[in-house]
C-alpha cells in the first residue's frame, strides 16, 4: 500500500531499473540502462535529488554489500562490474573493476547472499538471427529456411525489405552498446552498418524510392 513514485521521467534521462536500498533506508541506488544518462545513480527518498555514481552502458541489476563499501552491477555481458563506494555518500571511491565470469554468455538477475560473500545470477544468452525462406507464388515453402545473419555475439532483429527486394535493413543490438541499423543484400551478404553514435537506432522502414531509411 501507499505506493509513491520515487524518480521522474527524464531525471535522469533514460530507463530506470534495478533499485537497491541504502542501509539507512533513505536512498535508492538504481541503474539507467538506456539513453544519454546511462550508468548507476543514487536518489534521495527525502528530497528526490538524483546524482550519478558510475557511468556505463547497459547496466541493470545491482547488489550492495551490507557495509556499503562495494556495489556490484550486472549488465548482460559475461562480466560483473565492481564499484568501490564511500559508505556515507554512496559515491564512487575509486575506479570500477570488471570481473570476468567464465562459462556464461551474459550475467543478469543478480542478487547477493546475506553475508555478502556470494553472488547469484542468471547466465543469459541473447542471440538471434534473421532468416530467409524461399516460397512459391502460392506461398508454399521451397526448400529449407536459412539464416541471413551469422554473428551470435549480437541480436539481429526487426528486418525491413527494401521496395525493390534487393536489400534488408535491420536492427543490431549487443549488450553494453547502443543499437544500430545495418543493411545487407537479400541473400545475406554485404552487411554494412549505416548508423552509429551514442544514441540507439532501431525499427528501420524504407522510403518508397528505397534511397532512405526512417527509424526510431
Amino acid at each position: 500500500s501507499d505506493a509513491r513514485q520515487v524518480t521522474e521521467p527524464g531525471e535522469p534521462l533514460g530507463g530506470h531499473a534495478g533499485p537497491v536500498w541504502s542501509r539507512d533506508g533513505e536512498r535508492l541506488l538504481f541503474t539507467v540502462f538506456d539513453g544519454p544518462d546511462v550508468g548507476i545513480w543514487v536518489v534521495s527518498l527525502l528530497t528526490g535529488d538524483a546524482s550519478v555514481v558510475q557511468r556505463g552502458f547497459g547496466l541493470f541489476e545491482l547488489a550492495l554489500t551490507a557495509d556499503q563499501t562495494t556495489l556490484y552491477a550486472a549488465g548482460g555481458e559475461a562480466t560483473i562490474l565492481r564499484v568501490p563506494l564511500d559508505p556515507e555518500t554512496l559515491q564512487a571511491a575509486g575506479p570500477a573493476q570488471v570481473l570476468p565470469v567464465a562459462g556464461v554468455a551474459g550475467v543478469r538477475g543478480m542478487s547477493m547472499s546475506g553475508d555478502g560473500r556470494r553472488l547469484a545470477f542468471t547466465g543469459l544468452a541473447t542471440s538471434s538471427h534473421i532468416w530467409g525462406q524461399a516460397i512459391s507464388a502460392e506461398g508454399a515453402p521451397i526448400g529449407a529456411a536459412r539464416p541471413l545473419t551469422t554473428d551470435t555475439s549480437r541480436r539481429n532483429l526487426l528486418p525491413a525489405i527494401s521496395p525493390d527486394g534487393e536489400h534488408v535493413a535491420y536492427t543490431w543490438r549487443r549488450g553494453g552498446e547502443p543499437s544500430a541499423l545495418w543493411v545487407m543484400r537479400a541473400d545475406g551478404t554485404g552487411h554494412t552498418q549505416v548508423t552509429s553514435g551514442r544514441g540507439a537506432s532501431m525499427a528501420p522502414h524504407w522510403f518508397p524510392d528505397g534511397s532512405r531509411l526512417a527509424f526510431a
